[in-house]
């Protein structure tokens, strides 16, 4: 069963109406890595001298 959130939302607090969709795009990411790759980059990127 799927459920409009955004719908309840507003017909729970009238004086707050939510619209769908964010009204931008984001540009810093350009891909999503697996979750199965996440510890992998976790053990390679982070840590002391790894910022660039």
């Amino acid at each position: 069963m799927r459920t409009d959130l955004i719908a309840v939302h507003n017909a729970e607090v009238p004086g707050g109406i939510l619209r769908p969709g964010a009204g931008w795009t984001p540009v810093l990411r350009t891909g999503v890595d697996r979750p199965q790759a996440v510890p992998a980059l976790v053990d390679h990127h982070a840590g002391a001298g790894r910022l660039r």
